[in-house]
């Protein structure tokens, strides 16, 4: 094993690792411990006189051999299993060769220790070097180690915090360090700094975020809904690609408002944040922030924290409004299992609770009084409940209530008065309402010390899009047919979608009750309407009909770099399609050679066309292939032409999927030949002008 480990070392920048060996290289930060605890314990034996006479002992040899070659053993398996995961990439170079190289060298003076222990044993200068160099070497592997998973400054950092998370100077400050840089130092460097740059992207500096990773350019100006940052911090909780990932600090909701605010407007992340209008919206919603995320200090005690942990549950999340403070905020999630009495079992902590968010639950007016026995509770989110107007007149016993949200609940201009009274409200919004702005501007002439907000701002201006629906496809390829299903979170909004690679609009025909079956090969846009929203951009999804199912499929000329091959070509005829771009999730074929392979059908069928799945990314020279040609017929050694093309390059950076048909005259075939050829050269207007493409694959399909 030992050999093993040396030409691992030897040859590690060729490493090509099965997929086995992947998984082996991600169980190291669990074995590493094995070999740094058990150098440490050995150390101490040696050194300690009364310990080190006893192991010394004749009837002790053996278990001071097993000690030893345990030691070796799993030193030796951890400096292996750290080759295959550095093999992944996205570390910082400094950084992880310092781990490497301590450790392999531990692994080794381990492996040399145990052989020789009883020659070193006899030579008392060599003796107490090596069993110095135990823990030594265990501290600074396993100090260089944790500079990668946590940081350089991981174990000062409670220490340093406010230091490090000093006030923005906005007078000095661009546009991205004044609104965007908090959010990502706060919620992203665990992932994505310069120790640790997990899937390419680094997000300490501009420069690094601008220059995107493994997926692409990370955000597109003026186009919120389409940059993957907002994609991916929008997804499900539990979705393996939502950012950040579970276990980590999540994005607040004002954090997601100035994310999207930023992206949404457009705005140079360069540009002086000073030199903005102090009207812009997105000034003020950092603002805003800015002043909330001041630590507030609260009089009353904290709550027994075991009662706040028998409080907790699946459908009731309690936690402090931040590290240290007494004030608790309460979330409630679960809408069929909500019930009133949930919120009468916080009575015991209710001098606590702070923030209370309702949001979705079916509460009911008569049930609204429960939140009165809360004094000191400052926000308070009912949107989209049960409640009426009628019931608000219920919130007058609280005295200390700052911010109050009211979207998706019907009301009458004069329902608000009774908020009005209010001593400490600041703030009420209002999306949804019903409430025009003549009958709002009505409202603040009553109560100018409170700000009502209906959509981002209440003028018209302001007024903003809808989030693009949500779709998903119980089957993306099929070949009967697929129900494509549509979902808002907006209520009353209207679903309109189109077939012919147009953008719905309002005369476009509606989805009904979110269903809508297909039965062709099809790319659906589905546009999102609300009254007093502005239209969503659409949402895109396809999928793809492939009647027939090839029985097998083999090389003539493989892939060039086998590690875009890993799971074989079969992965080109299982009618899974890939739901990512990246091109290393193994789902992928790719080659800078021409790739050439036959496939077999069971049977012969009547074939009119072939459809290729690929993507294309000229960033990192994906293209469409320079030429495909299909050959066919009913026995392998006897085939003739059925279609020959050459796709249509582009003419300027482009990042999506791609579908190509090659299609012919219908006939039978049992047997196709097919020859796919990249682009040799890199056309003139590319960074990389002259050099050969890539061309990426992940299903084919038969028609």
């Amino acid at each position: 094993m030992f050999f093993f480990l040396l030409i691992c070392v030897l040859f590690s920048g060729r490493l090509q690792l099965p997929t086995g060996f992947k998984v082996l290289g991600r169980l190291h930060p669990l074995v590493v411990h094995f070999p740094l605890v058990l150098s440490i314990m050995i150390s101490l034996l040696f050194l300690i006189p009364k310990w080190r006479h006893s192991l010394l002992q004749e009837h002790n040899q053996e278990s001071l051999y097993y000690l030893l070659g345990l030691n070796a053993f799993f030193g030796i398996i951890s400096a292996l299993f750290g080759i295959f995961l550095s093999r992944e990439g996205g570390y910082d170079v400094q950084s992880l060769q310092w781990h490497k190289w301590t450790g392999i060298f531990l692994a080794s003076f381990s492996y040399v220790f145990f052989l020789c222990h009883q020659q070193v044993l006899q030579v008392k200068p060599a003796f107490f070097v090596s069993v110095w160099l135990f823990p030594i070497l265990a501290i600074l592997v396993g100090h260089a180690g944790g500079n990668i998973t946590h940081g350089s400054e991981y174990i000062f950092e409670p220490m340093e915090k406010v230091k490090q998370r000093g006030p923005v100077d906005f007078a000095k400050a661009n546009v991205y360090e004044a609104a965007i840089q908090p959010i990502f130092d706060e919620k992203c460097l665990s992932c994505h700094s310069e120790q640790k740059t997990k899937g390419g992207l680094l997000l300490s500096t501009l420069s690094g975020f601008e220059k995107g990773g493994r997926h692409g350019v990370a955000f597109k100006l003026g186009d919120a809904e389409n940059s993957l940052l907002w994609k991916y911090i929008n997804l499900p909780d539990e979705d393996k690609k939502h950012m950040p990932p579970a276990g980590k600090p999540q994005l607040s909701d004002e954090d997601k408002k100035i994310i999207f605010q930023w992206l949404r407007s457009g705005i140079d992340p360069r540009i002086k944040w000073a030199s903005l209008s102090d009207t812009l919206l997105l000034k003020k919603m950092v603002a805003q922030n800015s002043s909330n995320a001041a630590q507030k200090s609260y009089e009353f005690a904290a709550a027994d924290p075991a009662t706040v942990k028998k409080l907790n549950n699946f459908f009731r999340v309690i936690k402090a409004t931040y590290e240290g403070s007494p004030a608790l905020d309460v979330s409630f999630y679960g809408r069929e299992k909500f019930n009133a009495g949930q919120i009468g079992d916080l009575k015991s902590i209710s001098a606590q609770v702070v923030q209370m968010d309702l949001h979705n639950m079916p509460l009911k007016d008569e049930e609204l009084k429960e939140v009165l026995a809360f004094p000191n509770l400052e926000i308070l989110n009912l949107n989209y409940t049960n409640l009426t107007g009628a019931s608000l007149v219920n919130l007058k016993g609280l005295k200390k209530l700052e911010r109050l949200s009211l979207s998706g609940i019907k009301l009458a201009p004069h329902q608000l008065d009774s908020l009005g009274t209010l001593p400490a409200l600041k703030e009420v919004y209002v999306w949804n309402t019903g409430l025009d702005s003549i009958q709002l501007a009505a409202t603040l002439q009553r109560y100018p010390q409170i700000r009502w907000v209906r959509g981002f701002e209440a003028a018209k201006a302001e007024t903003i899009p809808l989030n693009p629906p949500i779709l998903s496809a119980n089957r993306v390829i099929f070949n009967d047919s697929s129900v494509i299903s549509a979902y808002h979170p907006v209520r009353g909004v209207v679903l309109k979608y189109s077939l012919d690679d147009k953008d719905p609009d309002s005369t476009s025909a509606p989805v009904k009750n979110g269903k809508l079956a297909l039965n062709t090969s099809s790319s659906l846009k589905v546009t999102a309407y609300g009254q007093g929203w502005l239209a969503s951009t659409p949402a895109k999804i396809s999928v793809f009909r492939s009647v027939y199912r090839a029985d097998s499929i083999r090389w003539k000329s493989p892939p060039s770099d086998p590690r875009y091959t890993v799971l074989g070509a079969g992965i080109l005829i299982d009618t899974v399609k890939s739901d990512e771009m990246d091109f290393n999730n193994r789902k992928w074929i790719g080659s800078q050679k021409s790739l050439e392979f036959y496939i077999h059908f069971r049977e012969p069928v009547d074939l009119s066309s072939v459809g290729f799945s690929m993507q294309v990314n000229t960033g990192p020279y994906l293209f469409p292939p320079e030429s495909i040609r299909i050959e066919g017929g009913l026995q392998e050694k006897s085939l003739h032409l059925l279609s020959a093309s050459n796709p249509e390059q582009p003419q300027k950076d482009k990042a999506d999927y791609l579908f190509l048909t090659e299609k012919f005259p219908r006939q039978k075939v049992q047997y196709l030949k097919i020859n796919i050829v990249p682009v040799g050269k890199l056309p003139h207007w590319h960074p990389g002008k002259g050099k050969p493409a890539w061309v990426f694959l992940d299903e084919i399909l038969f028609n």
